[in-house]
């Protein structure tokens, strides 16, 4: 049953504490621009999904993403790769220091005991 409690904001659970602005608008640029080359429309709530994917892939080592069909889930990470590796965005230079590397693996082919990392 779900819950109908609203979430609580994260400055509710911790008083004092300010967060950090980030500034995104090399990616949101980079991603802007990739998006015209492939003729995707760069919307906000694209934009927003793949800086948050962005902001994921930084704290975690892999991830899976799920959702509904035409969620923008491909084309998300696509758009992603090809802007942290572009020309336009130096987020790669300043931060990750490393070669970009993706793999898709579609869900049917995985067992479940493999989705949870267990050998």
């Amino acid at each position: 049953m779900p819950s109908t409690q609203a979430p609580v904001p994260l400055h509710a659970l911790h008083t004092g504490v300010e967060l950090p602005v980030v500034d995104y608008d090399n990616l949101r640029n980079a991603l802007i621009d990739n998006c015209l080359k492939a003729g995707l429309q760069p919307l906000e709530s694209f934009l927003t999904k793949a800086i948050q994917l962005y902001e994921m892939i930084v704290v975690r080592h892999g991830l899976m993403l799920v959702g509904q069909s035409f969620g923008m889930k491909t084309s998300a990470y696509r758009m992603l790769a090809a802007a942290l590796t572009g020309e336009g965005c130096l987020i790669l230079q300043h931060i990750l220091q490393c070669k970009l590397h993706y793999e898709y693996c579609h869900w049917h082919v995985v067992v479940s005991w493999q989705s949870h990392g267990i050998s």
